[in-house]
């Protein structure tokens, strides 16, 4: 269920004669055109549980009302993790990756949502919401200098907890 990069394009290029997610709604162009969906927010809180379960449903129904079948529609997550048993330094570097990645300015609370963060254990404990979710698939963006590192504790420490 679990991959892992350093980006993510989940909807596949489309002919010219298609139209861009950019100028249609894009969960009625997932609905319509793609094998899946990506959604780019953490479902990890449960108000973002809540929305990220809207979201998949209604490309759900948008789907059905095209003709297709909603079981064909696979669900993707982009999320982020960054293992330090210092919780709040995980946060803060996670932070600090996002916000020069992005340049932009996220709020904490943002963060908090978007970043598996702190031990091996509240990482997977935080994955585990996302994975009673439904998602077929959650690709882990590492937030952290150190992507050897990281890298090494996520598959060690991380991913054998998920089958």
């Amino acid at each position: 269920m679990f991959d892992i990069c350093e980006s993510s394009n989940a909807l596949p290029h489309c002919s010219s004669k298609r139209p861009s997610p950019s100028n249609t709604n894009t969960r009625s162009f997932v609905g319509r055109y793609t094998p899946g969906g990506h959604l780019g927010r953490s479902a990890s809180r449960i108000e973002h549980a809540t929305i990220a379960i809207w979201q998949i449903n209604d490309v759900r129904q948008k789907a059905k009302e095209l003709g297709r079948d909603p079981a064909s529609i696979a669900t993707h997550l982009y999320h982020n993790i960054n293992i330090n048993e210092d919780r709040q330094a995980a946060l803060e570097e996670s932070k600090k990756f996002l916000d020069i990645y992005y340049s932009t300015d996220y709020p904490m609370p943002f963060v908090e949502q978007w970043v598996a963060a702190g031990s091996p254990e509240e990482c997977v404990e935080h994955l585990r919401v996302i994975e009673r979710l439904g998602f077929d698939e959650v690709t882990v963006r590492i937030t952290s200098w150190d992507q050897q590192a990281q890298l090494k504790r996520v598959m060690e420490e991380v991913l054998p907890h998920f089958a």
